[in-house]
């Protein structure tokens, strides 16, 4: 979660590849609440970036497109105002960010890539 009068520019958590990028059309703002990003590095690991509204139901913005490459820490969106933003990692990573722990975008590591 991001301070209710704080702003957030989201990094990209991995170096690779935007697989998917999800945003809201304007007819259906009021439906959708966030804004997804599905990155795969170049070892093969998907992880997926989930930014959402803050408290003055501000969309979250995007800054990269499908097929564009982006650098670990590489600024990627933008979230207001008590947003949050979620990273959904693949199962044989090791989270390193304990539950509750706050955590500098672009900084810190919040887990491992395991490859076998």
């Amino acid at each position: 979660r991001i301070d209710a009068l704080g702003t957030y520019t989201a990094r990209a958590p991995v170096e690779g590849k935007i697989l998917n990028l999800r945003s809201v059309s304007d007819e259906r703002v009021a439906e959708y609440q966030t804004n997804a990003l599905w990155l795969q590095t170049d070892e093969g690991d998907d992880l997926v970036m989930v930014m959402h509204r803050g408290a003055l139901r501000n969309l979250p913005q995007c800054y990269v497109q499908v097929g564009e490459r982006v650098g670990q820490g590489q600024r990627c969106g933008y979230v207001s105002m008590g947003g949050r933003v979620e990273v959904y990692l693949p199962c044989n990573s090791r989270p390193l960010a304990k539950l509750g722990s706050q955590v500098r975008a672009g900084a810190d590591v919040i887990a491992t890539l395991v490859h076998k």
